[in-house]
């Protein structure tokens, strides 16, 4: 397993290359799809990553400051959501098999069998928090999906919602998930954090656009939004109905 600068280093002198996974994004605002090898964020987590581009001349620190001023305005997006996979409650928990190319048949006959993949109905949330993770790092010190791992053939996504989701629980999250301690000393989701963590084949996320401004023909101008936009391995995309797909092993590196 890919673990580390010292084994990857030791790949590239060998000239040996290894297959990684990527995640396919279809965004109804964009006629083409993205490939990502990262992390898509949205909610707060995005809103910290475009918006403190306004201070990025103060450094690294960028991030926790504006961290901070996000959790005292505190904006809730609902959007509805729904995935393939499983979800996680304890970090030791062994996820069922789903091949890529077998992966519509499976879901079919699982659905007969308890405990096995299956698709959720979709569902509504509060988001406060959402992240999509294709590694257990999303940056220098991120390690905000601890159960990530790059070649398994599943995206890892956390999410914080709820209608009673207020400031002192997406602080102490915010605390928590740069070094990935979302778990109790049974390896148990920790209940206080408010959040659910699940290992997914694909995803359909459909936010709802009421808070964005609105041209004179009533679609989205997302031109003058200027909150909300999602964050795709660190660029900026407008938020819109996106379904994403793990290629699982699509990239040799």
């Amino acid at each position: 397993e890919l673990d580390g600068v010292e084994q990857a280093c030791f790949l590239v002198i060998k000239g040996q290359t290894k297959n990684i996974d990527i995640i396919r994004y279809d965004l109804d605002a964009l006629e083409k799809p993205v490939y990502s090898f990262l992390c898509f964020f949205w909610a707060i987590v995005s809103d910290v990553d475009l918006e403190s581009e306004k201070i990025r001349w103060i450094g690294e620190i960028r991030f926790h400051l504006w961290a901070f001023w996000m959790v005292f305005k505190l904006r809730k997006y609902r959007g509805t959501f729904k995935y393939c996979g499983e979800e996680i409650k304890n970090k030791d928990q062994q996820l069922n098999s789903v091949q890529e190319e077998d992966i519509s048949r499976r879901i079919e006959e699982e659905k007969k069998e308890e405990g096995e993949v299956q698709e959720t109905q979709e569902k509504e949330y509060d988001f406060s928090y959402f992240s999509v993770n294709n590694t257990k790092f999303a940056g220098a010190g991120m390690n905000n999906a601890p159960l990530s791992k790059i070649d398994d053939g599943h995206m890892d996504i956390v999410i914080q919602e709820g209608d009673e989701v207020g400031r002192t629980k997406v602080l102490k999250f915010m605390l928590n998930f740069e070094e990935g301690q979302y778990f109790d000393n049974n390896g148990d989701i920790n209940s206080r954090l408010a959040m659910s963590y699940k290992k997914a084949k694909n995803f359909t996320l459909k936010p709802d656009l009421d808070f964005l401004p609105q041209n004179e023909d009533g679609s989205p101008d997302f031109d003058s939004q200027t909150f909300g936009w999602y964050s795709i391995d660190g660029e900026k995309y407008p938020p819109c109905q996106v379904k994403g797909a793990t290629i699982n092993k699509g990239l040799a590196v």
